[in-house]
C-alpha cells in the first residue's frame, strides 16, 4: 500500500500535456474523483484510483472526455450512484 493521503487536487488533471497514466491505487485518498481529471483529455490511457476511500460518483466525462481510456480501475471505494452511460461508448 502507498502512503498517499488526502484528496486528488484538481490540478493534477490541469495542464498535464501528455500524461498517459494515473497511477494512485492503494493508497488513502479520499473525497471526490475530481472533473478536472478529464482534463487531461485523450493522452490518459491508465487510470488506477482502487483501493482508496474516494466517496461520490463516477463523473461522466471519464466517459466522454478522455477518449482512449483503455484501463479503469474504481474497486475498492466508497463511490455510490450508476455507473455513467458514457462508459459503454
Amino acid at each position: 500500500t502507498g502512503g498517499l493521503s488526502g484528496t486528488i487536487p484538481d490540478c493534477l488533471g490541469a495542464n498535464q500535456g501528455e500524461l498517459s497514466t494515473i497511477s494512485l491505487e492503494g493508497n488513502e485518498l479520499s473525497g471526490t474523483i475530481p472533473e478536472s481529471l478529464c482534463q487531461i483529455g485523450d493522452s490518459l490511457t491508465v487510470l488506477y484510483l482502487s483501493e482508496n476511500q474516494l466517496s461520490g460518483t463516477i463523473p461522466a466525462c471519464i466517459g466522454t472526455d478522455l477518449t482512449s481510456l483503455e484501463d479503469l480501475e474504481l474497486l475498492a471505494n466508497d463511490l455510490h450512484g450508476t455507473i455513467p452511460e458514457s462508459l459503454c461508448q
